[in-house]
């Protein structure tokens, strides 16, 4: 019988070719993995890019990992987290009595693109109660006007003024999202600037 599979090597490294210069250090994104350079490469230049190992990594201080939780590398800010998308927010209002507004929407653990409808359903002075509900997930926990909202997939706070909202009115979120390349994965529990981090 002939063989389907034989051994090339361990695989703790491969080769890479990158379009502009890397530094040793510097996190190579492939596709859904990252690897982290071995050497400096110079663009065009084959070059060998580790793919298994622990690697301390930059991270944003406001998250807290588990260990073994997917983390995705953000390229844009250069650090390691759990927020596995970015976000483009758009919050409009419709037949709002009352003249506060939405705060900044801040997107968290969401993974698709999503509208959120937010509808006064009782009026309460200087506040407000209002349901959330989602083009896909459809109810979520209630919204209390003045307060920090957070349903685990977006966090905002709807300010209030001295004309209270009446029952009907409404916001519209609009989160759209760009998933990012590239995940590896927390080594150990942690909150710091500096994580352990997994690839491979």
């Amino acid at each position: 019988m002939s063989k389907l599979c034989t051994f090339l090597e361990r695989g703790e490294a491969m080769d890479y070719t990158p379009l502009a210069d890397v530094s040793v250090g510097d996190v190579v994104v492939l596709d859904e993995r990252i690897g982290i350079a071995a050497t400096d490469i110079a663009a065009g230049e084959l070059g060998a890019v580790n793919v298994v190992g622990v690697f301390t990594m930059p991270a944003p201080n406001d998250e807290a990992f588990a260990q073994g939780q997917r983390l995705f590398w953000d390229a844009s800010n250069k650090v390691v987290s759990t927020r596995g998308a970015t976000a483009t927010v758009t919050a409009g209002e419709d037949n709002t009595a009352g003249v506060g507004a939405m705060g900044t929407v801040t997107p968290l653990a969401i993974d698709q693109s999503e509208t959120f409808t937010v509808t006064c359903t009782a009026k309460v002075a200087d506040a407000g109660t209002f349901s959330v509900t989602g083009s896909i997930r459809g109810a979520l926990p209630n919204l209390t006007g003045g307060a920090l909202y957070n349903n685990g997939l977006f966090s905002c706070t709807l300010a209030v003024s001295d004309t209270d909202f009446e029952v009907g009115d409404e916001f519209v979120i609009d989160i759209v999202v760009t998933p990012k390349a590239g995940y590896a994965f927390a080594a150990k529990a942690e909150t710091a600037t500096e994580v352990p981090v997994k690839i491979g």
